[in-house]
């Protein structure tokens, strides 16, 4: 009787770990709301930054596919364009409607951004290691 095993791909696992980042700073922000530490403008910041990251995240897999399939690196640079934009815009809202959305709330909220490239190289490579053993476990069976 053969196994079968599920192997997660390495967009799948970058894909859950900005999905954890993201959770992890929500309930930071929120423990810090409940201890009156902050107010509910920071809640409102790492909303909008949060929601900046998901799109930028999209737009990055969507430039990545799009670059393998077209061949296209003029839409690649584009892609990268709109997400300097996309990063670049909710300062300026937060700075604009001060009393609606902190800046520290969306600095918070682009957690992931900042944390993404240290653990997402370590997790790659724990992938291709334990890929390549199995493979090599399977030649030998």
């Amino acid at each position: 009787m053969k196994k079968h095993s599920i192997r997660l791909g390495p967009q799948f696992i970058n894909s859950l770990l900005v999905l954890s980042v993201i959770l992890i700073s929500f309930v930071v922000v929120i423990g810090l709301f409940v201890g009156n530490l902050i107010n509910w403008t920071w809640i409102t910041g790492w909303a909008i930054g949060a929601i900046v990251i998901c799109c930028a995240w999209f737009a990055l897999a969507k430039s990545t596919k799009m670059l393998f399939i077209l061949e296209n690196h003029f839409l690649y640079y584009f892609f990268f364009v709109l997400r300097t934009g996309l990063y670049f815009i909710p300062f300026l809202i937060a700075y604009e409607a001060n009393s609606i959305f902190s800046i520290f709330g969306v600095i918070i909220g682009y957690a992931p951004f900042v944390v993404f490239p240290f653990i997402s190289f370590v997790i790659t490579k724990n992938i291709k290691i334990e890929m390549k053993t199995s493979d090599q476990f399977q030649e030998l069976n």
